[in-house]
């Protein structure tokens, strides 16, 4: 059995002061398991065609290259999930739903976003 405090284990940090990721630190070899995709994980775009990009716990919207909001993506319930940019401690609450490829996102106000399953 690995003790979580060698590397590898579940309390080991990367050396600080090296400039190059160690072969062991779980942070740099880090891949996502698509074996294990949520319902909302995947690309998304709306009408305008801003692309809402979800998985692993995290979502990046972008009108282009240079204009974007990531953060953190949490399924609260089986309709409700939870959006929190990186640089806020605020939530927002969606009620969503999805269905042939395509994704509804409902606001606490009522306003929706439409998104559609980008196929590449």
């Amino acid at each position: 059995m690995m003790s979580p405090w060698n590397p590898g284990g579940l309390n080991y940090r990367p050396d600080p002061r090296s400039p190059f990721p160690q072969g062991n630190a779980p942070y740099y070899n880090w891949r996502p398991d698509w074996s294990q995709a949520g319902p909302i994980d995947g690309d998304w775009e709306d009408a305008a065609g801003s692309i809402l990009s979800v998985g692993n716990g995290r979502f990046r919207i972008a009108q282009s290259h240079e204009h974007y909001s990531e953060g953190y993506l949490l399924l609260e319930t089986a309709k409700i999930l939870s959006m929190r940019t990186r640089n806020s401690d605020y939530k927002r609450y969606y009620e969503y739903a999805v269905q042939d490829d395509k994704l509804v996102l409902r606001d606490s106000s009522g306003n929706l976003l439409l998104f559609r399953r980008r196929n590449y």
